[in-house]
């Protein structure tokens, strides 16, 4: 695969993570979990540091 061509899939495969993210964070919002039940299941399903799932907490839980 070519350079611009690489770019296009990893960037295609950051977005739907991301969307499985948020659509997993919102449906344990949802489900009233406390915030750090949330943050703990989001390190361990997606591998994210506690850093990133407080991140990801922050962006998402406002649209909830």
């Amino acid at each position: 695969m070519d350079g611009l061509g690489e770019c296009i899939y990893n960037e295609g495969r950051e977005d739907a993570r991301d969307d499985a993210i948020r659509s997993v964070l919102l449906d344990y919002i949802d489900d009233q979990l406390p915030m750090d039940r949330i943050l703990a299941k989001l390190q361990k399903v997606f591998g994210l540091t506690e850093e990133m799932s407080r991140q990801y907490y922050q962006k998402y839980s406002s649209k909830a």
